[in-house]
């Protein structure tokens, strides 16, 4: 017999308001800064496997990791450097920093 998992109507509308929050954060967005984002995501799967595993390396919480790559709040100076080292100098900090 299979696990199922039920949401309720409350469960629903909390995940909805979280998809919108996260289009408005996006939608805000200059285009260049838009792009800045999307290349900390590429970094961020070549480099890791996941979001915690990211946070361990670059000395920060899982739940900032988050937020950097929903646009919410630009990348440390700090965390783009160690991204730029790991790169091996194919990204430049100018190039995740907004």
């Amino acid at each position: 017999m299979g696990i199922s998992y039920f949401m309720n109507k409350k469960d629903i509308n909390c995940g909805q308001a979280k998809a919108r929050r996260k289009k408005e954060i996006w939608d805000k967005l200059k285009p260049d800064e838009q792009e800045k984002v999307t290349k900390l995501r590429t970094l961020l799967k070549v480099h890791f496997r996941n979001q915690t595993l990211a946070a361990e390396k670059l000395g920060v919480l899982q739940s900032t990791i988050s937020r950097y790559l929903s646009g919410e709040i630009p990348i440390s100076e700090k965390a783009a450097s160690i991204l730029v080292d790991l790169s091996e100098g194919t990204v430049t900090l100018e190039e995740l920093r907004r």
